[in-house]
């Protein structure tokens, strides 16, 4: 069944969580010496921030962006009715479309003359 016309709901957020925490608890190493560390990605971002400020940010920067997310992803006008009624709307036009490939193909059959004679 093809159903390509159908537009489903995403649901996105998951991947903006995970490149948060990436930004927060990676440590980078440094140039001086083999044990020092650079510190992670938000720290090299915004240096003179203090922690909680960075957290905040973060936090911040993501809800945003989740929220950007949610207005492009989410059509105003689509209903779960609307998408049901599509859906169902392309079944039926589906079903429609076999049903007529096997009755064409019957006549077809019927049409052709006998091999035995």
């Amino acid at each position: 069944m093809d159903l390509e016309g159908v537009r489903r709901p995403r649901r996105p957020g998951l991947g903006l969580v995970v490149s948060g925490l990436l930004l927060y608890f990676p440590q980078y190493a440094g140039d001086a010496c083999q044990n020092c560390t650079r510190g992670t990605s938000i720290e090299l971002i915004l240096p003179q921030a203090t922690t909680e400020e960075r957290l905040f940010l973060l936090g911040a920067g993501e809800h945003v962006l989740l929220i950007i997310m949610y207005a492009c992803f989410t059509p105003a006008s689509m209903g779960k009715d609307i998408i049901h009624e599509q859906y169902r709307q392309k079944f039926y036009e589906n079903r429609l479309q076999t049903v007529q490939s096997v009755d064409s193909r019957r006549r077809t059959v019927q049409a052709m003359p006998s091999a035995r004679g």
